[in-house]
C-alpha cells in the first residue's frame, strides 16, 4: 500500500512554504494577535525605564544640587560602568550644554548588583528598580535671573535576564531658575 498523494507533495515542499500554509490555515486571527503581542511587547519596553527631571533654584556665582530620579522597571536592568568593555552601554548621563552653567559632578547610583544573564557567560554589574542619580551644577557669576531649561542626556541599553535591547537615549530635563543674589528674580522684586 502507498502513502497517500498529499504526503509526498508535503516532503517535497521546502520548510518554509509548509510554514506559511500552516500559519494560513490558522487564519488572519493568529497573524493579527501576533503582531498585537510585538505592539505590546515594544510598548511595555519604550515605559521600562523612566528618568525624571527635576527643577532647582540657585543664585549666579552658586553651586547647587540637582536630584533626579531613574525609574527601571521590575524585570529589567541597565549596565553599569564596567559593562562597557563587554560590549554593552553602560548606563550615563551627559551634562547640559549651556555657557552660564558648569556641571561639577554627575552621581550614578553607587551600589550595582550583580546580574546572571542568560546569554551573558558572566555576571554584570546592573541597576534595576527605583535609583537616585544626582548632578552638582555651578551657575556663572553674572548670569541673569531667569528661569532656564536644561537638558541632560540619558544614554543606557536594557537587558532582561533573556537578551539585551539596542542602546537608548533621551532628554532629561531640568528646570533652573536663577535668582538675584538677594533670594528673588529681579523682574519680581522690582516696584
Amino acid at each position: 500500500m502507498h502513502p497517500p498523494a498529499f504526503l509526498s507533495t508535503m516532503r517535497a515542499m521546502p520548510a518554509w512554504l509548509l510554514m506559511a500554509a500552516a500559519l494560513a490555515a490558522c487564519g488572519p486571527g493568529l497573524a493579527e494577535r501576533m503582531a498585537a503581542d510585538a505592539e505590546l511587547r515594544e510598548r511595555a519596553e519604550r515605559r521600562a525605564v523612566r528618568w525624571i527631571g527635576a527643577e532647582v533654584r540657585a543664585t549666579p556665582g552658586s553651586a547647587v544640587d540637582v536630584p533626579l530620579e531613574l525609574r527601571i522597571a521590575e524585570g529589567y536592568y541597565l549596565p553599569a560602568g564596567a559593562s562597557a568593555d563587554l560590549g554593552i552601554e553602560p548606563v550615563s548621563l551627559q551634562p547640559p550644554r549651556a555657557s552660564f552653567v558648569q556641571v561639577e559632578r554627575v552621581d550614578l547610583p553607587p551600589q550595582p548588583q550583580l546580574v546572571r544573564f542568560e546569554h551573558r557567560p558572566a555576571p554584570l554589574l546592573c541597576y534595576g528598580g527605583d535609583q537616585h542619580v544626582g548632578a552638582r551644577l555651578r551657575v556663572a557669576p553674572g548670569t541673569p535671573p531667569g528661569r532656564h531649561k536644561l537638558t541632560f542626556i540619558a544614554i543606557w541599553q536594557q537587558c532582561t535576564l533573556h537578551g539585551c535591547s539596542v542602546p537608548r537615549r533621551d532628554g532629561v530635563e531640568v528646570w533652573l531658575e536663577v535668582e538675584s543674589a538677594g533670594g528673588g528674580r529681579l523682574d519680581e522684586l522690582a516696584p
